[in-house]
This record gives C-alpha cells, structure tokens and sequence, in this order.
C-alpha cells in the first residue's frame, strides 16, 4: 500500500523524508545548543568559584593584616618542611623508645634485686654504726 501510495503521490514521499530530515537535523541543532549553553555555564560556575576562592584565600592569607588574621603567605613552605621535619623527628623518637628502652615489666626484677642489696647494705651500715657507737657492744661472729 506505501507502494501505491509513492506512486500516487511523489511529492508527498518527497516532502516527507525532508520532514524526517530536517527533524534530525534539528534534533542535532538542539543537541549542539544544549551542550554550548552547559559548557558556558559551567565555565561561568568556574571563574565565579576561582574568584569566590581567591577572595576567601585573601581574607585568611593575606592582604587582611588589620583583622588580625594575617599569615605570611611566605613561609607556609617552611611550616610544611617543618610539620615534615617533627613527623620524621618523631618517628626516630618512637623507634628508640620501641627497640632501646627497657619496659617496666623487663625492669621489675632488676628493680627487686637492687632494692634489696641498697637494703642489705643499708642495714649492714647502721648495724655497724650502733654497734660502734654503745659502749661494750660486741659483734660474735661465728
């Protein structure tokens, strides 16, 4: 029947693929438009929060001395070798304190024997310091 109908009428077949046509055509024009107006917008939304960044960044690093938050722009390489210099420092002080220091569990019994000698010695001491300080005291030893 479209047969017939192309026979019929060839204008009509004619005007109807340039329809179909132009419909793609304008489909893509549209398509196009679309990603033009994002791509503006999203470079309007960039150069709007480069400029919102770098007014914050002014208002905390600089140019703002009379807020009283003023920060030497100058020297934040040098904080940052500095924070890197004491995370290194401290990873050095750990490794000490893990391998060349003894726990208080390892040191327990060598505390008990020290005690105990100071103690023997202690009494040794003031045994001999009574013993030669009363009169007619002697020391038998066996």
């Amino acid at each position: 029947m479209t047969s017939d109908l192309a026979t019929e009428f060839p204008i009509a077949e004619s005007h109807s693929a340039e329809a179909v046509n132009a419909q793609a055509i304008a489909a893509e024009a549209i398509e196009k438009a679309r990603k033009a107006q994002m791509e503006e917008l999203l470079a309007a939304s960039e150069a709007r929060m480069t400029d919102a960044l770098a007014t914050a960044l002014r208002t905390v690093f600089g140019e703002n001395e009379d807020a009283g938050r003023f920060v030497d722009v100058s020297r934040v390489p040098l904080l940052c070798k500095s924070v890197v210099d004491i995370n290194i420092k401290l990873a050095g002080i750990e490794k000490k304190l893990d391998e060349g220091y003894v726990t208080k569990q390892e040191f327990g019994p060598v505390r008990y024997l020290v005690y105990g000698a100071v103690l023997l010695i202690l009494i040794g001491f003031f045994g001999a310091l009574i013993v030669h300080n009363i009169p007619g005291a002697q020391v038998n030893v066996p």
